[in-house]
């Protein structure tokens, strides 16, 4: 659902195209239903914070996203940032299913954090970080496993490893060109 005038915050909201760009059902709904809902939604988050059972980002982005709230919407992407960063302090801990789900949600917060702040910026190059921490992580167990062959590992590690040192590098700049600036 989009507001049918978003330069009007009193818009009704209608549900007008899907995301294959079909027709949507064309339900409207006020913009206090909205306003309530997402207030609702945003208290059920707060409460995941408030509680420190972490493991309940998951279940809460599975429950809301694209069933309630688009991929993107703030919400999810605020839990999917604390859920790859809880799972960042779980690193020895953490397991292959939930490896491969903080692959997947850095791979979503790099896709949104490009667009809306492309660039260089302290949380984009923590999940690009991270993303590829994980790669690494998952290659190296999958060779183990024999689910990939050496030379699959070897490519996909040098790729990563790659990335890395480009962060680094970026970091080095900024932090060289700030030092350099005039007072």
């Amino acid at each position: 659902m989009l507001p049918e005038n978003s330069l009007n915050y009193d818009s009704e909201w209608k549900c007008s195209l899907q995301d294959d760009n079909s027709k949507g059902c064309g339900y409207t709904m006020n913009c206090d239903k909205i306003d309530k809902m997402v207030d609702e939604v945003e208290e059920d988050l707060n409460s995941i914070n408030t509680s420190g059972n972490f493991d309940k980002y998951s279940q809460f982005i599975k429950a809301y996203s694209d069933i309630l709230l688009h991929k993107n919407h703030y919400l999810i992407i605020t839990a999917a940032r604390n859920l790859v960063q809880w799972y960042t302090y779980r690193n020895g801990s953490i397991n292959d299913e939930e490896l491969r789900e903080k692959q997947s949600l850095c791979k979503q917060l790099d896709f949104v954090l490009a667009r809306i702040d492309p660039g260089y910026s302290e949380i984009r190059s923590f999940v690009q970080k991270e993303l590829h921490f994980a790669t690494l992580m998952l290659i190296q167990r999958d060779l183990q496993s024999g689910v990939v062959d050496r030379e699959t590992y070897l490519e996909t590690t040098r790729i990563s490893m790659k990335a890395l040192d480009e962060l680094e590098r970026y970091k080095n700049l900024i932090k060289f060109n700030w030092i350099m600036m005039p007072n």
